[in-house]
């Protein structure tokens, strides 16, 4: 639900998980990162993902991707079929920052926002 509505306010996701409680919302994202049980179940259903072991690689990723380096899916770019020249533009410019939110009922959600 979180990703979808990260979806309808036109951000890109781009998960990492390693759990099978991460299926869901991983299938429902742009770019994702998966090991372990994630891996196994993406892999056995053909949904394409990143493999990673640490997090160190998913950091050389963001920072290829921050670098022009790495360009992200085209179905990032929905609706705007000219929105990859203007990603490459911005995405040297955005600032990543940290956003926790309360579920309210003991769990927390953390994830990255890049804002201009």
């Amino acid at each position: 639900m979180h990703v979808e509505k990260l979806k309808d306010d036109g951000k890109t996701v781009i998960y990492i998980g390693d759990g099978l409680s991460d299926r869901y919302a991983s299938q429902a994202s742009d770019v994702i990162f998966a090991k372990d049980e994630l891996m196994e179940y993406l892999e056995s259903n053909g949904i394409n993902f990143n493999k990673f072991s640490d997090l160190g690689e998913v950091n050389n990723w963001l920072i290829g991707l921050l670098g022009g380096g790495v360009d992200l899916p085209e179905s990032s770019c929905k609706p705007d079929p000219d929105c990859k020249d203007k990603e490459k533009n911005t995405i040297k410019n955005l600032k990543m920052k940290k956003v926790k939110k309360d579920m309210e009922d003991g769990r927390y959600i953390v994830y990255y926002d890049w804002s201009e």
